[in-house]
């Protein structure tokens, strides 16, 4: 009988090492899973230079100024609420900047639209976009004078980072074919972009036009679009071609 309880205890032995390799594997996922959110949040991009407005007042255009097209603006500076903005790149004269008194919190809430605009580099502390070291915080990101060349490369015009933290080239005239000969109204205001959760380039207000180039807003498949889907056409107003979320087209998601 003895071989046969040898044999049971190896058995039993066997067993219970198996079932402490399994709980150790199951386990082992869910702490390299916090690791890589760490990872994730030490090396995240910082998206834009943070700079004062050192006019007493500038106007923030909602689109890149263009005779014969409407110029909405508000106001930045020191006598106002807008006193420091967020480069995030240039083109020619101007800057695409975030105005951090309007844009929403950090669960996307709040926020008075628009809060991307066009403001004249001159109105600007450090007018450049700028690629900061992976992690840099926002006490690092100094907004009273120009950052260091040596700390964050500027950047050339129409340069962005991206998530990765690489710049990147903003294409803020898109390619396009077909003609825009369906013409749809934005049920709310919205931010043009350069692609698909790309840059922003602009911005269209509630009743403005948008014009795609299909008889019919729908997707590929024939139906409606999601509200966070992208619709791309032409916006006269903004004198650009670019995306906006179909949830403020309700002609694509009805």
């Amino acid at each position: 009988m003895m071989p046969y309880r040898r044999i049971a205890m190896t058995v039993g032995l066997a067993a219970t090492a198996l079932s402490l390799m399994t709980v150790q594997l199951v386990a082992t996922p869910a702490a390299s899973a916090t690791n890589d959110e760490d990872a994730a949040t030490s090396t995240k991009a910082r998206y834009t230079n943070a700079t004062e407005v050192k006019a007493d007042s500038c106007p923030v255009h909602w689109n890149y100024p263009k005779a014969g097209l409407p110029d909405r603006t508000w106001s930045a500076g020191r006598s106002t609420a807008s006193k420091d903005v967020g480069v995030r790149y240039t083109a020619g004269d101007y800057a695409l900047v975030l105005d951090f008194s309007r844009a929403p919190d950090s669960d996307h809430k709040g926020g008075t639209f628009p809060w991307w605009g066009w403001i004249s580099k001159s109105c600007l502390v450090d007018p450049v976009a700028r690629k900061f070291p992976a992690g840099t915080t926002t006490k690092q990101d100094k907004r009273s004078t120009p950052d260091a060349d040596s700390f964050a490369a500027p950047l050339g015009d129409r340069q962005a980072v991206g998530g990765d933290n690489v710049p990147k080239t903003v294409d803020i005239s898109q390619a396009h074919h077909g003609k825009p000969d369906k013409v749809l109204h934005l049920g709310s205001g919205g931010t043009l972009r350069s692609g698909p959760k790309q840059f922003a380039i602009g911005n269209l207000d509630k009743g403005w036009e948008f014009r795609i180039t299909r008889s019919k807003c729908r997707t590929e498949a024939g139906s409606p679009f999601k509200d966070d889907q992208w619709v791309f056409g032409y916006a006269p107003q903004a004198g650009r071609w670019g995306w906006v979320q179909a949830g403020h087209l309700p002609a694509c998601t009805a």
